[in-house]
């Protein structure tokens, strides 16, 4: 993915990398939910980016991905 790309998560959940910083070793990512961002973290290659929600009194985990590399193309 680029900087300003979203991936199509289903559900109408959608993981967007907002930004870059100028070294490519931090990344901003947002997750939405229906166009209304649910979490956003700063992270870098090695994070695990993990969002919980709860539903029925219990917390759940709806996401965990590990983030393998960034790379830059140019």
């Amino acid at each position: 993915m680029y900087s300003g790309e979203s991936w199509d998560l289903g559900s109408g959940y959608e993981l967007r990398i907002k930004d870059f910083n100028r070294d490519r070793v931090y990344a901003l990512l947002a997750l939405e939910k229906d166009g209304i961002v649910v979490k956003e973290e700063v992270i870098r290659a090695g994070d695990y980016f993990t969002y919980n929600t709860t539903s029925n009194g219990i917390e759940i985990t709806m996401l965990s991905l590990k983030i393998a590399g960034m790379f830059s193309n140019g």
